[in-house]
């Protein structure tokens, strides 16, 4: 359950993201400027709290299945917390990637799928695919063994 929610919170963060690229691109705020940079840190925090938010109660409700609200305030501190530790592994990751691959001159290909759907392998869509695997197996760690952890 946790693979399930896990992706799905994925998409809530990774679709957040982009759609926010996105509209600042059809704003008018070019890839290469430093405001495209402000935005795709803006972007990273907005998609942490929404996917934040909806891990905390999909891992409370359906993966590890907690129903008592004693230590409930304990429980999202650290839960947010030990988020925010994923959140600095998030941004080091995504920006570590798109800096490495804008210094190594990446440049963005674009596959074409059925349907007239285009996919652009962007340093952007990269950094956030890595960052995603780094952050699910933290998360679930971080879970398991400090927030969601059986008492004895």
């Amino acid at each position: 359950m946790y693979l399930v929610f896990g992706v799905l919170t994925t998409v809530v963060g990774m679709g957040s993201y982009f759609l926010i690229l996105f509209f600042a691109r059809a704003l008018g705020v070019s890839e290469s400027s430093a405001a495209y940079n402000g935005v795709r840190v803006a972007a990273q925090i907005i998609q942490w709290v929404l996917a934040v938010l909806f891990a905390y109660y999909t891992n409370k409700k359906w993966v590890f299945g907690v129903k008592e609200k004693t230590g409930e305030k304990t429980r999202i501190a650290s839960f947010f917390g030990s988020r925010l530790f994923s959140l600095g592994c998030d941004s080091l990751v995504t920006f570590g990637v798109i800096f490495a691959l804008s210094a190594a001159e990446y440049v963005t290909f674009t596959l074409s799928l059925p349907l007239g759907i285009s996919l652009n392998f962007t340093p952007d869509l990269w950094a956030k695919l890595t960052a995603a695997a780094v952050v699910i197996i933290v998360n679930y760690v971080l879970s398991k063994f400090l927030v969601f952890k059986k008492k004895i």
